[in-house]
């Protein structure tokens, strides 16, 4: 009886593992790779031999410094009631406000130099101690990376992991080869399976080696974590910009130097800054609106004496600051770098040890569980397997066409040591319903099993192939085929010859009889040529010719032409299709639109449908001309002028127009030709790319025609 997809047992499950896992063996890496590797860096003590006060650095360098030059000193003042007046300076200002003036000038400057003067010196001597730590090697870190060693051996969570790793591999690779032993054991028939667990002995993976440890440790990431105010460092906006510390591009590149010269702050942008303080904004407010001005000279003319005095010492002051400052935290981040190298390398060495003991400790185990599991699973159990699947038509010509019946046979083998009892479906959307049938499988045998017959729908596509599906359980077998009838045509259509003014194509096609029998009663027919075909052998191929005539050369030129063509056995359609012949409109090697052009001119009463005939030929003659001035493109020089002063015809259009003149006095309506003359004004200006002298001598070859 058939047994419901709801209730069937779960064995196969089993089956597909082993055979998957038997050729895809799982290693220490992949299986690492699902559960990456992560690191928990303690902080490194800081090794006493270097607590010392830091060395005292070199003088500052002389480009952070503004070079002293003589300066003028300040003009004769004499002080009035109302007034102050001064050589070179503005003659009037009340009273008060020019010392005022001086004054501003002077905290200016000392506020200038005391933050970006001290900021830009400190960062540069803050990047020479960096430097100067750097330069001493890793050797005097020794100390720190040997620490960090011990800590990473004795780390007890990289061990615990190490541990599971190394027994998740070892389970893995010993179901992969206990299923391998078990298919082995099974799976030969000529044979009774007994139970002989010899445990192999698999090497070691190498740990030492996985790329899928956690990843060593990185300076970047020391200095994104930890700022100088984690060592106690002051950090304010004297020192970083904004007081937000940001020491790594100072590991990495050289900082600016700062302002170096007289010229760099100028006297009007330190006012301009000295105007945005509160300070300098109230002042300037309560200045009367007339001493504004007097007050910004008097300003800006004392700022570079004051500035010179306070600059090189805040510098210098910046520069020593740096230097200490950065000394003191490059060696704490430097101690913080080989620390961790030294703890990754120690829990590197602590986790493959651990995970190498405890592979080759669990191992064994696991393979005799895993073995004496899956040896009862097989040997009580039935454990069926789909070989192969055979389709037969039912007239035995090989051919699988719409409508006719098939029968199906399965060559199942049962390799369990248990009689089994299943549902066997076969379906497919090419036929008419689903088969079902109950299956009865003996222990350790091969059975041919005749599943049913069915019919393909005969509404089924012909040349198409199908997928039908043998269910046995959760197992399916997947047969491909190709639903056809035995006569079809070839892929190409070769020409033979083109008459497009007189409407006549001769042309030649392949049929082929793909089937294993003889097909008699054969009818062909392309357009309106039908014809019989003697019978045709088996995997026969037949070259056959056919000529269509009384064709609208107009609809053949423009690629209109529709040509339907089949292969008949008696009134049955084996295959069928269409044959469109390609426009010869863009074709500049025939002349055969020209020619049908002239004729239109010359006599139109020859033809039943003149005036809608005309229409359809000069748009076909402009489709023409388009493809004409793309080959003038790629031409050299200017075949348009060439045509136009020597009347030659090496394009289109000066074949058109050569044609237009030497034939104008048969024309009976020479309007076919001079009406294009509009229409390829229009073209002129709508032609793609610039070429201006192409463009001009393509419109003195239109205008010949009007």
């Amino acid at each position: 009886m058939f047994t419901p997809l709801t209730k069937r047992p779960r064995w196969l499950a089993i089956f597909v593992t082993a055979l998957v896992a038997a050729f895809i063996p799982t290693t220490a890496e992949e299986n690492q790779k699902q559960q990456p590797l992560t690191l928990t860096y303690p902080r490194a003590q800081h090794s006493p031999t270097r607590s010392a006060k830091p060395p005292e650095p070199d003088p500052a360098p002389g480009s952070l410094l503004i070079e002293q030059k003589k300066v003028p000193p300040p003009s004769r003042v004499v002080r009035h009631v109302d007034r102050v007046v001064r050589q070179h300076l503005p003659r009037r200002i009340p009273r008060g406000w020019a010392q005022q003036a001086e004054e501003a000038a002077a905290w200016t400057a000392d506020r200038l130099a005391a933050t970006w003067g001290f900021r830009g010196a400190y960062q540069w001597g803050f990047h020479e101690a960096i430097h100067a730590i750097r330069q001493q090697g890793g050797h005097e870190f020794r100390a720190e990376f040997n620490a960090g060693r011990r800590e990473g051996r004795r780390n007890r969570q990289i061990q615990q992991q190490g541990r599971r790793v190394g027994r998740e591999d070892a389970t893995a690779l010993a179901r992969d080869m206990a299923n391998q032993a078990i298919l082995e054991e099974f799976t030969d028939l000529e044979r009774r399976p007994l139970r002989s667990p010899i445990v192999p002995h698999p090497t070691t993976p190498d740990y030492r080696g996985s790329a899928h440890f956690a990843a060593p440790p990185q300076l970047e990431t020391i200095a994104a974590e930890l700022g100088p105010s984690d060592f106690g460092l002051p950090v304010d906006e004297t020192r970083w910009p904004d007081g937000q510390a940001d020491p790594l591009p100072l590991f990495q590149s050289t900082p600016g130097h700062g302002p170096r010269d007289r010229n760099t702050i100028k006297p009007a942008k330190a006012f301009d800054y000295w105007c945005r303080l509160p300070q300098g904004r109230k002042t300037w407010r309560d200045l009367p609106k007339q001493a504004r001005r007097e007050f910004r000279s008097i300003f800006e003319a004392h700022f570079p004496t004051e500035l010179e005095k306070k600059w090189n010492p805040a510098r210098r002051n910046g520069y020593r600051s740096g230097w200490h400052e950065g000394w003191v935290y490059a060696d704490r981040i430097y101690s913080e770098l080989h620390f961790r190298e030294g703890f990754h390398a120690g829990s590197q060495e602590a986790w493959s040890q651990s995970a190498g003991r405890a592979f080759n400790r669990s191992f064994p185990r696991a393979y005799l569980g895993q073995y004496d599991a899956l040896f009862d699973e097989w040997y009580f159990n039935p454990k069926p397997q789909i070989q192969e699947v055979h389709l037969s038509d039912k007239n035995g010509d090989g051919v699988f066409e719409p409508g006719e019946a098939f029968k199906i046979t399965a060559k199942i083998a049962n390799f369990g040591g248990r009689e089994g009892r299943f549902g066997l479906d076969f379906q497919s959307e090419a036929m008419e319903r689903m088969l079902r049938r109950p299956l009865v499988l003996p222990n350790r045998e091969v059975s041919l099993v005749e599943v049913g017959r069915g019919r393909i729908r005969p509404s089924f596509p012909a040349k198409t192939t199908a997928v039908f599906n043998l269910d046995l359980g959760s197992t399916s077998f997947h047969v491909q085929q190709l639903i056809a009838y035995p006569l079809q045509w070839g892929n190409t259509v070769e020409i033979l010859d083109r008459d497009n003014i007189d409407g006549r194509i001769s042309l030649a096609m392949t049929l082929t009889n793909i089937s294993d029998r003889r097909v008699g009663k054969i009818n062909v027919r392309f357009g309106d040529d039908q014809r019989q075909v003697r019978r045709m052998n088996p995997g026969e191929q037949r070259r056959l010719h056919f000529e269509t005539r009384n064709l609208d050369p107009l609809a053949l030129m423009a690629g209109e032409v529709r040509l339907d063509y089949a292969a008949y056995v008696g009134n049955e359609r084996h295959d069928s299709g269409i044959y469109t012949p390609v426009s010869i409109a863009a074709d500049l090697s025939s002349r055969d639109l020209l020619i049908y052009m002239l004729d239109l001119a010359r006599d139109p009463a020859a033809f039943p449908h003149a005036n809608r005939q005309i229409r359809q030929v000069q748009q076909l003659m402009l489709t023409r001309l388009r493809a004409d001035w793309k080959a003038a493109i790629r031409q050299r020089g200017n075949p348009y002028k060439h045509d136009r002063r020597n009347g030659d015809r090496t394009t289109a259009l000066g074949d058109l127009v050569a044609t237009y003149k030497a034939h104008r006095h048969e024309m009976r309506r020479p309007h076919v030709f001079t009406e294009l003359t509009p229409s390829l004004e229009r073209l002129a200006r709508e032609l793609p790319g610039t070429h201006p002298f192409l463009r001009k001598q393509f419109r003195g070859l239109v205008r010949e025609l009007g």
